[in-house]
Order: C-alpha cells, then structure tokens, then sequence
C-alpha cells in the first residue's frame, strides 16, 4: 500500500485520483479487484473499479452498483466506517448482515476489506478490495497499519477531495472506449427523466413504474410514505398525468423513444 499511495500523491486532479485509486489498489497491495464508492445525498455511488485484466467485469459492476446506489442506513457497514473512522474487514460475505446483499451477489464476492476515504478527517467515500481469484484476503492488522498513512495525504489531495465535497462535484470514471447498448439507453433515459423532474422525483416515478406502492417506496428510499405521497403529487402534476398508471406509461414511453442525438 505505501507504493501505491507515493503513486497517488503526484495527482492534483479529483477525476484522475478517483480513476487511478482502485488500480493502485489492485497492482500495489497484491489485491485482484477493487473499488471506489463517494458519499453522495445519503447514498453510496460506486465511481470507479478495477478488476485487472477483466476491464468488462469492472465496467457491468460499476453499472450495476450505479443503479443500486443503495442508502447509508445504519445497518450499513459503510455507515459504520463514518462513525468509526477505521477500516473493515468483513470475513464471510454472503452471512454478514452488514453489507448491501445486491452488490454483493452480483459481485460474488466471499470476503473483503473497506476503508474509508477521508483526507481531510471527514468520510468522503470508500474503498473495498478482494481476492476473489486468488483466493485470498489481506489480513486487518495490514490495514489498520496502513489507516494512519491515508490520512496523512498531501495538501493537493485534500485539496481536490474538499473540491469534490463542497461543489458536489459528478465525477465519473473514465470510460471505456464504447459503453454497452443497455448502459446508453438507461443513461438516456434518466437524462429525459431529469429534464422534467427532480433527482428524488425521478427516482419516485422509477420505482412507480416498477409497481412499487408508497409504503415500499419510503423503505427504498429511507424516506416516510406521508414525503412519498408529496412526491408523487409534484409526479403527475409535472407529467400532466391522472393517475400512477398513466405516469409508469409515461416513463415506459421515454424508454422507448429514439434518442433525437442518435437519429439525425
């Protein structure tokens, strides 16, 4: 980790540490697959992975946690890492009532280590690492030896992580050369959504189109089904829709339309 982290500290811009951090991670530390998660509203969104030679396995997990972004509730492990300041080490994956289930069963993951990222003493983001080829799992102490070393960051990087933070920045890894059919048609779809509706609001009407009712949708999104109720109101005043069934039809039609950009 020492090696990696000398590399990280010649990179005074956030987008570059953000994309250069998991990779670092993986070639300096012995890992086989890595990845960089920020804070954002409450959530944790998955901005970066690295999984060595299987770039299309990195590209489908950073996807998937993207449409995850699952909540900080208390139970979270990651929510544990901002009251403690200190890494985890979470031992047996698939019976840890701790971590987020969906990335987990997507990822297969059996075993990692999380730290958070926190230059300027506040948790900023987090960092989760695995063997999941070789096997094997870095052990805690390593770790813990190592927390001290991240804090201890050059003024650049607390910099740039305080610029991340207060200007709420939307970084997002480099992409590859071409993303999947499947990833620009949800990334379009959500950027027609967001033109008419707010972030919450979308998120709202995403779930209404899933057949959610309001009482599922408040444990989804943390929130209480009376705020829930207020959402969709602002939904179906916004969409000039009667009802929650013309609005999921509403959705399902901009799913469906052809992207102008793409047309002419």
């Amino acid at each position: 980790m020492p090696e990696g982290l000398s590399k990280l500290r010649g990179i005074d811009e956030v987008a570059k540490i953000v994309d250069r951090a998991p990779r670092e991670l993986v070639e300096s530390c012995g890992f086989d697959r890595a990845v960089l998660f920020r804070v954002h509203e409450g959530r944790m969104m998955m901005e970066a992975a690295y999984f060595g030679e299987d770039a299309e396995g990195a590209e489908k997990m950073v996807a998937f946690a993207q449409s995850v972004a699952p909540p900080l509730d208390h139970m979270l492990l990651e929510t544990q890492m901002i009251r403690r300041h200190a890494p985890e080490i979470v031992r047996d994956a698939q019976n840890d009532l701790r971590v987020n289930r969906p990335i987990i069963d997507f990822s297969l993951t059996h075993s990692d280590v999380a730290a958070p990222v926190m230059p300027t003493g506040k948790v900023i983001g987090f960092l989760h690492a695995d063997r999941l080829y070789s096997g094997r799992t870095v052990l805690m102490e390593r770790m813990r030896r190592q927390h001290a070393e991240v804090r201890s960051a050059p003024a650049t990087a607390e910099q740039a992580a305080q610029a991340l933070q207060d200007a709420d920045l939307e970084l997002r890894k480099v992409e590859p050369a071409e993303r999947s059919p499947a990833s620009r048609r949800l990334a379009e779809v959500e950027s027609r959504v967001h033109d008419m509706l707010t972030r919450r609001e979308a998120e709202v009407l995403r779930l209404m189109a899933d057949g959610r009712t309001n009482q599922q949708i408040a444990d989804e999104l943390v929130i209480t089904p009376g705020t829930v109720k207020s959402h969709v109101k602002r939904v179906l005043r916004k969409l000039h829709a009667s009802n929650r069934a013309e609005a999921a039809s509403i959705y399902a039609r901009l799913a469906a339309r052809p992207d102008p950009a793409h047309s002419a």
